[in-house]
């Protein structure tokens, strides 16, 4: 059963639940069935056809969740962006997926009325008390009759993150997300007692994933206070009686370093951790600063795989900690080398995974698709092994190796050493082009008093790593360039610190 028809299920079953919540605004299963019913029959009479694109700049909301639906209803293609894009960045999506409508804010559309093609109509949405009248809603009748989907329908089209400065459309059909979206069911046990609070932008495939998998199970997504103000999420999590919380490493550093998570630690059933790569430090922080019967959930994934590949059971938290998990159900891992041949057990390499979840191809790039989808399934460009049990652990990303003289460096271990200090928020390490080594590695720290110590860093390093892994400079920034989602985007930093050079 696909991911929509499941939810219809639950409106039918209990109608009363409540599916989303926005500060004092809640939104009950009936009505999500009713009001996404009746804007599709609004997006029908506009003239939306079967697997149309229809791109959604929203922020996280109870439209947002709406429209998403009724467009699915009317069997379209859902494109969802980051609604602080420029109107620059929008009209390349609209035009590279061929959209055919664009929901958006009043004040994002009054940027877009020359950027775009005549042929995209423009509905604006501005969130308020009135459901009804925020989306144009006030004499819309229900759809009569919902678009039945098949198995190789488009669902949806998610543009990946940006970390290098490249994003592209992934394609995911309705059996791509129905698939993995059980998978994830099954191992948190989500019902429909879970309440989670969701700080993750929606658009995001972790934060679109979370959405998903609580409305199958009839639960309560929550949305959140975003991380400017993390004391807010934790008290948020108090007053909310959330039971689950997403989070990335960034996210969770925040929390332990900035917040009273630990002196009061919020009665959660479940954690879950996606988005990169979480140092065994940090996630032992952590759980120290958890509820005892919290279970913390480390998770893997890709957009491309329509959200997770693996997952480490808590029970195997402290026996494989630094393990990335096995592999879903309906997932078959392997390790390859440059040249795809298997790589024995405890050998690195690069992680490839093939199931029902593996997405269709990036939207109208033929050449990348090829790139990365093989008949051994889809190579992630992460590097890693698989022990005797088959657990993954993640060694590092191809393309953010560091290559120093002879010696390829993973900054992810450099950047859990320099975070080991209470006196630095976070940090991220690049590699910088040197004429002698290639590249030197240059350190790019965030102070929590705003004074750095460069010397400090060095130290520290050099007490814990060998020689070439200490970095050479270290440069102080009042805060890291990240994704909506949080996520580090070193390519900016790269451009940042050619910018300090120019200069």
């Amino acid at each position: 059963m696909f991911i929509p028809d499941q939810v219809w299920l639950r409106c039918e079953q209990n109608p009363n639940a409540v599916a989303v919540e926005h500060g004092n605004s809640k939104l009950t299963y009936g009505q999500l069935a009713d009001v996404s019913s009746r804007y599709a029959s609004r997006l029908n009479n506009l003239g939306l056809a079967r697997q149309e694109r229809v791109v959604i700049c929203l922020e996280n909301s109870i439209e947002y969740v709406v429209v998403f639906y009724a467009i699915w209803r009317l069997g379209g293609i859902v494109v969802p962006v980051n609604a602080r894009s420029t109107a620059t960045e929008l009209a390349l999506v609209v035009r590279q997926c061929s959209a055919r409508l664009i929901v958006t804010s009043p004040a994002v559309a009054s940027t877009l009325s020359k950027s775009l093609p005549e042929s995209v109509e423009v509905e604006t949405i501005e969130p308020s008390l009135d459901l009804f009248a925020s989306l144009g809603l006030t004499e819309a009748i229900p759809l009569q009759q919902q678009v039945p989907l098949s198995s190789d329908d488009i669902a949806q089209i998610l543009y990946t993150s940006g970390t290098t400065g490249d994003p592209k459309g992934v394609v995911l059909s309705h059996e791509n997300l129905a698939i993995n979206t059980d998978d994830i069911v099954r191992y948190l046990q989500l019902n429909q007692q879970d309440r989670v609070l969701t700080i993750l932008p929606f658009h995001f495939s972790y934060g679109n994933s979370v959405l998903h998998t609580h409305l199958v199970t009839g639960g309560t997504v929550i949305v959140g206070f975003q991380m400017v103000f993390p004391q807010q999420v934790v008290d948020g999590l108090r007053q909310t009686k959330a039971t689950g919380f997403s989070g990335v490493p960034t996210t969770f550093r925040s929390l332990v370093k900035l917040t009273d998570i630990a002196q009061f630690p919020p009665p959660l059933r479940y954690v879950t951790q996606a988005g990169g790569a979480m140092g065994v430090d940090l996630t032992q922080q952590l759980l120290a600063a958890l509820d005892a019967r919290t279970r913390l959930f480390v998770m893997y994934g890709q957009t491309e795989a329509a959200a997770r590949i693996t997952y480490l059971p808590p029970e195997k938290l402290n026996d494989k900690m630094g393990s990335a998990g096995h592999a879903l159900e309906h997932i078959v891992l392997s390790i390859r080398d440059d040249d795809q041949r298997p790589c024995a057990t405890g050998c690195v390499g690069e992680v490839y995974a093939q199931g029902g979840n593996i997405m269709q191809g990036y939207w109208q790039n033929p050449e990348a698709s090829a790139c990365v989808l093989t008949k051994y399934g889809l190579k992630t460009g992460d590097l890693g092994y698989l022990d005797a049990d088959g657990y993954l652990f993640i060694t590092g990303r191809k393309v953010d190796m560091i290559k120093v003289a002879e010696n390829r460096i993973n900054p992810l271990e450099i950047e859990e050493v320099i975070c080991q200090s209470d006196s630095i928020l976070e940090a991220a390490v690049i590699g910088v082009e040197d004429e002698r080594t290639g590249q030197r590695l240059v350190a790019c720290c965030v102070s929590r008093s705003g004074q750095g110590d460069s010397l400090m860093v060095k130290r520290h390093c050099a007490q814990q790593l060998v020689g070439y892994k200490v970095p050479r400079e270290v440069v102080w920034l009042d805060q890291l360039p990240k994704t909506a989602s949080g996520k580090i985007q070193r390519f900016k930093l790269l451009e940042q610190l050619q910018g300090l050079c120019d200069a």
